[in-house]
């Protein structure tokens, strides 16, 4: 897996550590790019503060891409899958069961009766000698899928208010004012504010899938600065 990149998360979203995705996306930001940021927020990003936004950038792209990551029961189903492809094994090792047929027993005696170190005799052996450990792969397999946690199948929770609370700070030492409120007299209930312009614009560039809608990010930058503002207040 030569494109695969694997990266530790928090335990507490649910992610199976580490997380391992094939051709992650690349968060990448150039002259233009900060110099957008720059007229959206009327703020002025210094090299430190460039290089923070793209270290932020990297992280929360990393984030998105580990929440779209194998859930409990993608797990789940390919342990099945492989568990059962053990137990459709067990009629080629056991070659006198109970139930045999006469071919079966008519086989099992042909191959008793050629001499040891033949290709006959081995297979008798080399068969049995499979059984057990193949038992043991099935219970290790059982034991580890009832070890994983349910799976209720919604949306793992996006895990952003740690971000939009460190773009904010990029933005206050960038010369602006970290702002994001509902205004009941707009056209979607926001206000236009510059750090509302900024972060929907560094949020538009992240690459990965599965992001809020613009709206929903809206809402999420009111409510990860309500407490901050709180305090200042």
């Amino acid at each position: 897996m030569s494109n695969a990149t694997s990266v530790k998360r928090k335990k507490s979203l649910g992610f199976f550590d580490p997380v391992v995705v094939t051709n992650p996306p690349k968060f990448h930001m150039g002259p233009k790019q900060f110099e957008s940021l720059e007229a959206q927020g009327n703020v002025v990003l210094t090299t430190a503060l460039r290089k923070e936004l793209a270290n932020l950038g990297s992280g929360w792209t990393a984030n998105e891409v580990a929440r779209a990551s194998a859930r409990p029961k993608q797990f789940r189903r390919l342990i099945r899958a492989n568990k059962n492809r053990l137990k459709a094994v067990f009629p080629a090792l056991d070659l006198n069961p109970d139930n045999a047929s006469p071919l079966q027993r008519h086989f099992v005696s042909w191959l008793g009766n050629h001499r040891e170190g033949s290709a006959a005799a081995d297979l008798w052996g080399n068969a049995a000698g499979l059984i057990e450990p193949v038992e043991k792969l099935i219970r290790n397999y059982e034991d580890i899928e009832t070890s994983l946690p349910a799976d209720r199948g919604s949306t793992r929770r996006h895990d952003d208010t740690r971000y939009i609370l460190q773009l904010a700070a990029i933005f206050e030492r960038a010369g602006g004012s970290a702002k994001a409120y509902y205004n009941a007299y707009t056209n979607d209930g926001l206000g236009d504010t510059k750090f509302r312009r900024f972060s929907r614009a560094f949020y538009a560039m992240l690459p990965a899938k599965g992001k809020r809608k613009l709206r929903g990010f809206d809402t999420a930058v009111v409510l990860a600065l309500r407490p901050r503002k709180k305090s200042r207040s």
